[in-house]
């Protein structure tokens, strides 16, 4: 996560300071007492306005930059109360990927602790039954927490373990001559209805910012599948979907890996005159950003979600990034209509 190393070992002899330091620090920046009395009470949980987050995070900076006392300060702020978050928190990172294994010491096998990790994402990756002997898992897929600790798990096992479509797409083109606005959805969502006629961002940008959003029932989609393949040929069926528009869109809103799609796509010869990028990885494809008449991404501060996949967070020019004024928050919030209210999201990308 950016730290340069980890913190002393618990038996070492300076770990005691270091907590001490920690105290201290966290006192500073009105955290200490929240902080103790949560680590002395497991189950207390803050109310809305006791926020345990640091605000601008300026103590994530401190921690990311190296400085120990910081690092251990943070982590104590950010330690999930959600049972199920944990597990799935911790087995993420400890899932091995081709280019970058973890290494596991101690008294654990290697092996068994991979194989518990892996157990644990697969049976958040998708609803358990309701006899689940794992209640932490089942609380963490039906609550809030849940939400986003399904997501992790399915991004860490780099799979669609979930099964959540069919491998099933479709062209679906529109008609007329004038080029119209749409939205490209992200992996998994697929089942959703956010961005459909009538879905609730979908309906927010059509009645707000864009009269000429499609709406008619031969709207775009694709299988939400997370895979490279299924998003290749995603980027070329969004060609085909635009091609009775002489393969242009106006206003492209794009959440997630929809957004990479939408950059494939520029690169086999779509034309888009304002690219909105949501909380899209910086993803490294064959794009031609000439294609495009502007491109803006908005997205969190610090994608749980994108840091889970290891993707960058950060594109170069020409796209001009804005992050909404919140930290460690959910990887939706980029295209939820109450985010959007509530910071006037559409004055500041200059939509309207």
């Amino acid at each position: 996560m950016g730290f340069r190393d980890l913190p002393p070992p618990v038996d070492s002899s300076g770990y005691l300071a270091l907590l001490r330091d920690s105290n201290d620090l966290l006192a500073d920046y009105g955290l200490g007492q929240l902080v103790s009395r949560r680590e002395r009470r497991p189950g207390w949980q803050p109310s809305r306005s006791q926020s345990v987050r640091p605000q601008g995070g300026v103590l994530w900076t401190q921690a990311a930059a190296g400085d120990p006392v910081a690092a251990v300060s943070w982590l104590r702020t950010m330690q999930a109360t959600d049972a199920g978050l944990r597990q799935v928190a911790a087995a993420a990172a400890l899932q091995p990927t081709a280019t970058d294994p973890p290494t596991v010491t101690g008294t654990i096998d290697a092996a068994d602790t991979l194989a518990a990790a892996r157990t644990v994402l697969s049976q958040a990756a998708v609803e358990p039954p309701q006899n689940s002997i794992n209640a932490s898992v089942l609380r963490a897929v039906t609550t809030a927490a849940g939400l986003l600790a399904k997501e992790l798990a399915s991004v860490a096992l780099g799979e669609d373990t979930a099964d959540l479509v069919e491998d099933r797409q479709r062209v679906e083109s529109g008609t007329g001559p004038h080029p119209p606005s749409t939205i490209v959805h992200g992996t998994g969502a697929y089942v959703g209805t956010w961005w459909t006629p009538r879905g609730d961002f979908h309906e927010f940008i059509r009645g707000t910012i864009n009269p000429d959003l499609y709406s008619n029932g031969q709207y775009f989609q694709w299988s939400g599948k997370y895979s490279a393949r299924h998003r290749d040929v995603a980027a070329q069926r969004l060609l085909d979907w635009a091609a009775p528009y002489d393969g242009r869109i106006r206003r492209l809103f794009a959440h997630s890996y929809g957004g990479v799609i939408a950059l494939r796509a520029l690169g086999l010869g779509l034309k888009v005159e304002d690219l909105v990028l949501l909380s899209t990885p910086a993803e490294r494809v064959e794009t031609n950003w000439s294609a495009a008449g502007r491109i803006r991404s908005l997205r969190i501060h610090v994608d749980l979600v994108l840091l889970t996949a290891r993707r960058r967070q950060i594109f170069d020019l020409p796209v001009a990034e804005f992050h909404l004024p919140k930290w460690f928050v959910g990887h939706s919030d980029s295209r939820a209509v109450d985010v959007w209210q509530q910071h006037d999201v559409a004055r500041i990308l200059e939509l309207t």
